[in-house]
């Protein structure tokens, strides 16, 4: 049996060492990838995976991902990380502001034979655009919850 843990662990090493087609040789042809706030929506397949990879590379060419904590349970692995980078191409809408980012996320996977079938990605969009100069800043003006 594979040690989907280590799957995921391996993807993300080959993520920092911008091995994006050895990171994609980890999901099966058809992975779905959910994501909320990176353009949104589903990917379908490796090549819309590797399309988005290689533009986030290119916004943010130091992007290096931390992972924190990997639990895994049957076919669910779930990943708590960090990263960092500095953008200096164009993201969205935003021009290159040259302004490093820390963004917190937490990814789940779907796995079958040792192979990713799907991704939900969740990250701090808001605190990114925050970062970036794209989205007002915290106020100690705002409502307590």
């Amino acid at each position: 049996m594979t040690d989907n843990k280590a799957v995921i662990q391996s993807f993300f090493d080959k993520l920092n060492a911008r091995d994006f087609d050895g990171a994609a040789g980890l999901m099966t042809v058809d992975c779905v990838h959910h994501t909320v706030g990176l353009g949104g929506g589903d990917r379908v397949g490796r090549e819309e995976w590797l399309g988005m990879a290689k533009g986030l590379w290119a916004s943010f060419p130091d992007r290096a991902i931390k992972i924190h904590q990997i639990i895994g349970e049957g076919s669910r692995v779930a990943a708590r990380l960090t990263w960092t980078g500095t953008q200096k191409g164009q993201f969205a809408q935003i021009a290159p502001t040259g302004r490093p980012v820390e963004v917190n996320g937490v990814s789940v996977f779907a796995m079958k034979d040792g192979k990713i079938t799907e991704q939900w990605m969740e990250q701090d969009i808001l605190a990114m655009y925050q970062q970036l100069g794209a989205a007002p800043g915290h106020s100690d003006n705002w409502p307590k919850l």
